[in-house]
């Protein structure tokens, strides 16, 4: 309960941060926490990391296999970037080349033109991890 009236995580996610800060950052520190959401960080966010605590999660989620590959020239990626492709301005590959580790971001240079992004299912479960 906040002033009265009772508000949830998606709300905070979606009708504060996102339209607030406009920061596509923020899907990979506030989500569901279903199987196929980026994993929740196991300490709190200060003000002052909290640009390095972001940039951590996002690659975290970007580089984890799990949920998303680039396997020849297909990068299979989370349905997150579909759902809001506005907030990573419609530029899945630009986001995953800034994001990416040194092996994934040479692979994308070099596929540069050639790579199309196909998006995986969701998995809805809960993460029980």
């Amino acid at each position: 309960h906040i002033d009265g009236g009772v508000i949830s995580l998606d709300d905070i996610e979606h009708g504060i941060l996102r339209p607030r800060f406009k920061d596509s950052r923020v899907h990979f520190a506030v989500n569901c926490a279903s199987k196929s959401c980026p994993p929740l960080r196991s300490e709190p966010y200060h003000g002052s990391d909290l640009d390095l605590q972001l940039d951590e999660m996002t690659r975290d989620f970007i580089n984890d296999t799990d949920h998303n590959r680039l396997e020849d020239h297909t990068l299979y990626v989370s349905s997150i970037f579909k759902w809001f492709a506005e907030d990573f301005n419609e530029d899945i590959i630009g986001f995953f080349f800034k994001y990416g580790n040194g092996d994934l971001k040479r692979r994308l240079k070099d596929g540069r033109g050639k790579i199309k992004v196909k998006y995986l299912d969701y998995d809805w479960s809960l993460n029980g991890k």
